[in-house]
Parts: C-alpha cells; sequence; structure tokens
C-alpha cells in the first residue's frame, strides 16, 4: 500500500511540472533568436556542468623482472610435466613388460603341457588359441618397443602374422578337429 501511493505521489501531474519548472530550464523561443543574436549574453546565461572523470590509469607493460619471474614459472611448469609424462612412461614399460613376462610363460606352458592341460590352462587365462596369445605377445612386443622409444623394424612381420591370425584357413575341412570346426 505504501509502495503504491508514492508511485502515485510521484507520477501526479502537478509534482511533474514541479520537477520540471524547478530543475530544468527551458529558453522561449524568442530568448532563444535573441541569444543566438548577441553572444556575450548567450554566454552569461548559459551553464556548464563538469562531472568529475578521472581517465583509468593506462596499463604499465610489465618490468622485466616481472617477466622474468613468470619465466621461471612456466619453465618449472614444463618441468613438472615432463616429470610426470616420464614417470608415467616408465609406469607403462613396467606394465606392458609384465604382461609381455606372463604371456611367454603362458606360451611356455602351453608348449609343455598335454593337450587336456591346454586347454584347462587356456580357460583359465581367457584366451581362445595359442595362435591369440602369440599375437598377443607380439602386440605387447611392439607397445613396448613404442613406448621405449626403440624403432620398430618388424612392420612387415606385423602384417605376415596377421595373415597368422586365421591359421585354419589353408587346413582342409577333413583334418579339423570338432572344436576348430565349431567357433561357437
Amino acid at each position: 500500500m505504501l509502495v503504491l501511493l508514492v508511485i502515485v505521489i510521484f507520477f501526479l501531474p502537478e509534482y511533474i511540472s514541479y520537477m520540471f519548472s524547478s530543475y530544468t530550464l527551458v529558453t522561449p523561443w524568442i530568448d532563444y533568436f535573441t541569444l543566438q543574436n548577441n553572444k556575450e549574453e548567450a554566454e552569461e546565461k548559459t551553464r556548464y556542468w563538469q562531472l568529475p572523470w578521472v581517465p583509468p590509469p593506462k596499463e604499465e607493460p610489465p618490468s622485466e623482472e616481472e617477466l622474468a619471474r613468470k619465466a621461471a614459472l612456466k619453465e618449472k611448469a614444463g618441468q613438472r610435466l615432463r616429470e610426470m609424462a616420464a614417470a608415467k612412461r616408465s609406469q607403462k614399460i613396467v606394465e606392458l613388460e609384465k604382461q609381455l613376462s606372463y604371456l611367454e610363460e603362458l606360451s611356455e606352458q602351453l608348449d609343455e603341457a598335454e593337450e587336456s592341460e591346454a586347454s584347462a590352462i587356456l580357460g583359465r587365462s581367457g584366451y581362445l588359441s595359442q595362435q591369440e596369445i602369440k599375437y598377443a605377445i607380439l602386440k605387447a612386443t611392439q607397445s613396448l618397443r613404442k613406448a621405449k622409444g626403440e624403432s620398430n623394424g618388424n612392420e612387415e612381420k606385423a602384417d605376415a602374422s596377421a595373415a597368422d591370425k586365421y591359421p585354419l584357413v589353408s587346413v582342409p575341412d577333413e583334418e579339423l578337429t570338432p572344436e576348430q570346426v565349431c567357433v561357437c
């Protein structure tokens, strides 16, 4: 209710005309033309209000000490990142070496085991065949060489091993065992 009353008071026509006459100066047309001809009188009656204004401070270029400090911080951050990357790379190399040794040990166990034991070993390891283990060994070796930064001259062998991925293609159907025929 109070807010509505205040709004009504401020916008009453009498209040508006009071504000207009009290705080504005309107030159009648006759005075305007008179003032245009008489420059001295126009200067006397003209009022100027200068609001305080301060220009914004100019940004100074950073000093050499500040530039050197920023460069040192940047270099420290770069060194930290390089150290973190080296630690991650060495951790990856260790993991790949563990995986490779596990796969080679698994391959040796399969070579030494009989067929019934070999299928049990394959079941525990999660691999389906010895060829799949050899392919995993090849991939792990390539990844390890890449992680160590060694050149990989065995790219042609990798292409040839892709042909070994499907070794049963060249075997006649009569020589296949029931397990080799069924790909369930």
